[in-house]
């Protein structure tokens, strides 16, 4: 289902791979490729639930004949939030590099701290939450991509394909529980000044750009290759 451009994309990446955990269906005979701050968790949470029956194993550990005979599936998002999201992600995990340097901190205005932490990426991506979605899915036999900003309809597409019955509300709906804990990380994250893309100026988004330069193209290869195989299927 991938198209060449985004076969392509995958093919050329050059960067270090990453063997990724995923979630194997014997029963719908599906692979889940996870990939780190693009809701692996929350799918993951579902998949594994007895009406799926999916087991937690890594990529490298499923024998080549399933890899090679079940649907794989894995979800990317927008380069530029994903980036955002992984440094939050390593602000409220307090993970010591870069975040207990004197450099960063003697760098009292959060945005000029979110500058430092792109130029440290520029020489090298340290963690599973900044390195490339590319970087996941090097090693793997990809059959679709599906997109966060659309995670509900691209899951009704996969069910469809699957004959795997009604589609869950994940990707829908936020419950009560899932609301109040992103408050609580919200306030945790308070110093820490939360970013999303509108608070960046041109050049930190052109910097973004070069850094995730791949990962740009790819995501853009995706979203047309989506819109392409989908055109006009809805979800009501």
């Amino acid at each position: 289902m991938l198209s060449e451009e985004v076969q392509a994309c995958i093919s050329d990446y050059s960067g270090t791979n990453v063997n990724p955990q995923v979630i194997c269906c014997h029963r719908y005979r599906f692979i889940y490729v996870r990939i780190a701050k693009n809701a692996s968790t929350t799918f993951s949470a579902e998949f594994v639930k007895d009406r799926y029956g999916g087991e937690k194993t890594s990529y490298s550990d499923l024998d080549d004949d399933i890899k090679e005979k079940y649907f794989t599936f894995a979800f990317v998002r927008d380069p530029v939030e994903r980036l955002l999201s992984g440094y939050h992600e390593l602000i409220i995990r307090e993970t010591k590099a870069p975040f207990d340097t004197g450099d960063y901190l003697d760098i009292e205005q959060p945005y000029g701290r979110l500058k430092y932490f792109l130029s440290l990426l520029k020489q090298c991506k340290w963690d599973n939450h900044i390195r490339d979605q590319l970087a996941f899915l090097k090693n793997t036999k990809i059959d679709y991509l599906a997109c966060i900003q659309s995670s509900y309809e691209d899951v009704a597409f996969i069910f469809k394909h699957l004959s795997m019955g009604a589609v869950p509300e994940v990707g829908r709906r936020r419950t009560r529980i899932q609301l109040v804990k992103q408050e609580q990380d919200r306030n945790r994250m308070q110093l820490a000044h939360v970013f999303f893309r509108k608070d960046l100026d041109e050049d930190l988004l052109s910097s973004v750009s070069e850094i995730y330069q791949m990962d740009v193209a790819f995501y853009q290869a995706v979203l047309q290759a989506r819109a392409d195989l989908l055109g006009g299927y809805r979800v009501d």
